[in-house]
């Protein structure tokens, strides 16, 4: 009976009933064939675990902010607060001050201004001090100088500062009867 199992090799021999070729005669595969079949399905499960990774579930999660600029808008006053002047000059203020009557050798004027910002934003403030006239011209003239104004202002704050205006000691008639004007500028910058 074991003849009529055994089937012819590749070569047309009749492949042995026992010994090392008879497994392979009776239909099973070669270790080589099983070898091989286990990697392909191995090559398929690696395929098919990377298809069931890359269809995992996505989702988002957005934020969104309001956002608007803020202001800085300088006014100032002259009279402790009592007015406020605002400028035509955009983040500027020009403040001039009233007339100084019968000004004489060796008299000091001091003036408060106050600056108010009535913006939302902190401003760093500057400030100079323009003068004309004869007064403020020629030998020995009538000075103005700005002092105390804060290096900034918060929004909704008001600082204050002082313009002194000094006229020299004059010797002889040189300066009398002249006039002049001194206009404060105070800038705010963000």
């Amino acid at each position: 009976m074991h003849e009529s199992i055994a089937a012819a090799s590749e070569g047309g021999e009749p492949a042995p009933a026992h010994g090392p070729g008879a497994r392979h005669a009776r239909g099973r595969p070669r270790p080589r064939s099983r070898l091989l079949a286990l990697a392909l399905a191995g090559v398929a499960l690696g395929g098919l675990a990377v298809a069931v990774g890359s269809a995992a579930w996505t989702d988002q999660v957005w934020f969104a902010a309001a956002a608007s600029t803020g202001t800085a808008d300088l006014v100032g006053s002259i009279d402790g607060g009592a007015t406020w002047h605002e400028s035509a000059s955009s983040g500027a203020i020009e403040l001039e001050l009233p007339a100084i009557a019968d000004l004489r050798p060796g008299q000091v004027h001091a003036f408060t201004l106050s600056i108010r910002n009535t913006g939302t934003l902190t401003a760093s403030l500057t400030g100079t001090v323009t003068s004309s006239g004869a007064l403020f011209a020629g030998a020995d003239p009538v000075t103005a100088v700005l002092s105390g104004l804060p290096a900034s202002v918060a929004g909704g704050a008001t600082v204050t500062a002082t313009l002194t205006v000094t006229a020299p000691t004059w010797t002889g008639a040189a300066h009398q009867g002249e006039g002049g004007s001194a206009t404060v500028r105070v800038t705010g910058t963000v």
